[in-house]
């Protein structure tokens, strides 16, 4: 007696868990990792551009609209917590 399985199902399905498991976890990720490099990048590009004391509200405002331009759109307190990450990034690298 010679008995036959197809296991197209099961691959089709394995491959399904993996497109799953990718747009679930990996996307965001890469999103994520993208933001905080053009955020890093803003935040270069602000210290150089807004030079002297108080300028904070140009700066943050400077790297809020280059954010923009590059199709985040978060709302201030979203804006306000990957900014200070990469003010803080930036303080940490000059002082290492």
């Amino acid at each position: 007696m010679n008995i036959e399985i197809d296991l197209t199902t099961v691959f089709c399905a394995l491959i399904l868990l993996g497109l799953a498991l990718v747009i679930r976890y990996v996307i965001p990720l890469m999103k994520d990792e993208r933001l905080r490099k053009w955020a890093r990048i803003g935040v270069n590009a602000a210290e150089m551009i807004c030079k002297g004391e108080k300028m904070g509200a140009q700066k943050f405002e400077y790297v809020c609209e280059f954010l923009k331009s590059k199709g985040f759109n978060l709302n201030v307190e979203e804006l306000k917590a990957v900014i200070e990450n990469a003010v803080f990034e930036l303080k940490n690298a000059l002082a290492g």
